[in-house]
């Protein structure tokens, strides 16, 4: 629980912080509105802070695991986790038609894509690569393996994809569907990892899905 504490107060502070600093470095208000660039450094400053102290937090196990990243992979098991990302894109693709979200949900990942070269590239690193990377070390491996110890896989599976979904609300709180939908994509990344005894499918499935949703905001904006 105390890794879960630390990754989300780091990953939601240390980029506003940074935001801030520039602010105070151009002699802005302190909160004021940042350019799509400014906020694309910040972005990046700021999580590969967050991931760092994550990382570096849990150390040992961070090295057990990228030791077993690779445990009983095929590539057939690969290109199922990718299949499986799109159809669970299209299944939000369908719900989001069904279910209009408002005009401000994922405004700031508009906003990044529609900015510079930049902008984009540190939206496209953090969302293809390491995102899903640090989530799915924290979600579905520290997380998981320490709650499996005490209860049984259902009772895990429940526990982390609420706590995969909390902290992503906080920038979704407007559209309901969208914890509704990153439940069921915890509990779908729970399956995998306890299916294969590895997280690499859970990054594949993951990033999948952030590319697919990435893919919609980009075509919306």
């Amino acid at each position: 629980m105390r890794l879960f504490v630390l990754f989300v107060t780091s990953v939601l502070l240390l980029p506003l912080l940074v935001e801030m600093g520039f602010n105070i470095a151009y002699g802005n208000e302190v909160f004021e509105s940042v350019s799509a660039n400014v906020s694309a450094v910040a972005m990046l400053l700021g999580y590969l802070a967050a991931y760092a102290i994550t990382i570096y937090f849990a150390r040992d196990y961070f090295k057990i695991t990228l030791k077993y990243l690779f445990h009983k992979l095929s590539p057939k098991l690969i290109f199922a986790a990718f299949f499986i990302g799109l159809l669970f894109t299209a299944c939000i693709l369908e719900l989001m038609i069904l279910i209009e979200p408002p005009p401000e949900f994922g405004s700031e990942n508009e906003d990044l894509l529609s900015g510079t070269l930049l902008s984009r590239g540190v939206l496209i690193l953090f969302t293809a690569l390491l995102g899903p990377l640090v989530e799915e070390f924290v979600f579905r491996a520290y997380i998981f393996d320490a709650v499996t110890q005490k209860f049984s896989f259902v009772t895990t599976a429940i526990i982390t994809s609420f706590l995969f979904m909390l902290p992503h609300m906080l920038s979704y709180y407007t559209y309901w569907p969208a914890g509704i939908i990153l439940f069921c994509l915890g509990l779908l990344l729970a399956y995998f990892r306890r299916r294969h005894d590895s997280i690499l499918p859970c990054i594949v499935l993951h990033s999948t899905y952030n590319c697919g949703l990435l893919a919609l905001f980009f075509i919306a904006s």
